[in-house]
């Protein structure tokens, strides 16, 4: 995790915008969660999906709230790279999307349908397009009546 957290720092230093980075896995409840490695230290391949990794070498991280950070900085942009555990670091912004927040994901999904929470997240994804909808005719009709 702190090799991953260096080299966003270093990428994104040269824009001059406000960044926030959390050195840990977000997930839906704070702990800790086991991480699966590549064999070949391809940082792109850790996972915590067990049913996807490729090696039995494994550590235990830091896990974080999702909800707990999106409420407190209010993130315009959330970029979730996380090979398979999308579903558990989204699902939280279920209860926080309305008409005053509603953040932008760009989202790389990890292994497709071969994902085992693929159905979940499909519901989930709908499931947030339709509350982002909602929130966005709900301030139209505010400002029709403002």
């Amino acid at each position: 995790m702190p090799n991953l957290l260096s080299i966003g720092v270093q990428t994104l230093a040269p824009f001059n915008i406000e960044k926030i980075f959390i050195n840990a896995a977000l997930g839906e409840e704070c702990g800790t969660i086991e991480l699966f490695l590549p064999h070949d230290s391809n940082i792109g391949w850790i996972t915590a999906v067990k049913e996807k990794a490729r090696t039995g070498k494994r550590i235990n991280a830091k896990m974080e709230s999702t909800k707990k950070h999106a409420e407190i900085y209010w993130l315009d942009l959330v970029k979730i790279d996380v090979e398979g555990f999308e579903l558990f670091v989204l699902r939280p912004f279920l209860d926080l999307i309305s008409a005053e927040y509603k953040p932008d994901f760009l989202v790389e999904l990890g292994w497709g349908v071969s994902n085992p929470h693929w159905k979940e997240f499909i519901l989930l994804a709908n499931e947030l397009q339709k509350r982002a909808i909602a929130s966005m005719r709900q301030m139209a009709v505010k400002k029709v009546w403002t």
